[in-house]
């Protein structure tokens, strides 16, 4: 199934006693961003780039989100915020990726292209440094949500440099399907589900 298309509606978040996901709204860019700004290192590890940059702006936040909504609705990619209950404080944010053009991008170290067909989207999610301890428990809620409401085989990303993000995958249990290496940089990102 093809979730990257107009006539798809995808799941419009979640409410939790613990957290609160909903689709990317500009409202939210300072709590965001101070969010963003606070994980800053851990964020460079995640996204495997220098992001956000040192000369990181509220202002240039927002415009980064606004590529997120653009996403929603063209259907492009899914973008969602990850907030405490009252949505006052920023956990982080889910991406919901395609996994099309992976195959061009991306060398295959550990399975093949049929393997990466088999996944209808690629999950990508950062959570705040600030909420280490909750980071488990935010990743069982996000990894039932994508099982149980999209209707789809995804695979989460974790990039060689973060052995944490590799570490809490295995301990949900999932198994590591694909090992890219990226073309261009050389970088490597693995697919679990």
């Amino acid at each position: 199934m093809n979730i990257f298309t107009t006539s798809y509606s995808p799941p419009r978040g979640f409410e939790t006693a613990l957290c609160s996901c909903f689709f990317t709204d500009l409202e939210f860019f300072q709590s965001d961003f101070d969010a963003v700004i606070a994980s800053r290192e851990d964020l460079r590890i995640w996204s495997d780039s220098d992001w956000p940059e040192d000369n990181f702006t509220a202002e240039v936040n927002r415009e980064e989100l606004q590529f997120h909504v653009d996403d929603n609705k063209t259907h492009e990619a899914y973008g969602y915020m990850l907030y405490d209950p009252s949505r006052t404080r920023c956990y982080g944010s889910l991406y919901v990726n395609s996994t099309a053009g992976m195959a061009y991008n991306y060398e295959f170290l550990q399975g093949s292209e049929a393997t990466l067909q088999q996944f209808g989207a690629r999950i990508d999610y950062w959570l705040s440094s600030e909420i280490r301890d909750m980071h488990l428990q935010l990743s069982k809620i996000i990894y039932r949500w994508i099982r149980q409401e999209w209707g789809i085989q995804a695979g989460f990303t974790a990039r060689e440099g973060a052995p944490s993000r590799i570490k809490l995958y295995e301990s949900l249990g999932m198994q590591k399907n694909l090992a890219l290496r990226y073309r261009e940089t050389g970088s490597k990102m693995y697919l679990y589900s």
